[in-house]
C-alpha cells in the first residue's frame, strides 16, 4: 500500500517539480565509449596498414633503384674493358 502511495507521489510530484532528466542511461554511455575505441581502434588498424602499403611501394622501389644502379655501372665496367681491346 506505501510504495502504491508513494508511486503516486512520486507521479504528482514530477508534474509540480521539474526532476533533471538523463538523456542517456550509465549503460548506454559506457557502450558510447566502447563505440569510440572501437572506432579509434578500426582507424589506427587502417592507418597501419596504409602505412605498411605505403613501405612495401618504397621498398620495391628503392630495390629498383639499387639494381639498376648496378647494371648500369657493371654495362660500363663491360663496355670500358671493350673498348679497351679495341685500342689494344
Amino acid at each position: 500500500m506505501s510504495s502504491m502511495l508513494s508511486s503516486a507521489l512520486n507521479q504528482n510530484l514530477r508534474g509540480i517539480i521539474d526532476f533533471p532528466q538523463k538523456t542517456t542511461s550509465p549503460i548506454m554511455e559506457r557502450r558510447s565509449c566502447f563505440m569510440n575505441q572501437r572506432n579509434i581502434f578500426k582507424l589506427l588498424s587502417l592507418a597501419g596498414v596504409v602505412l605498411g602499403g605505403i613501405g612495401t611501394l618504397l621498398s620495391g622501389w628503392a630495390d629498383n633503384q639499387e639494381q639498376e644502379a648496378i647494371i648500369e655501372e657493371k654495362v660500363n665496367e663491360a663496355l670500358a674493358a671493350r673498348n679497351e681491346e679495341e685500342e689494344s
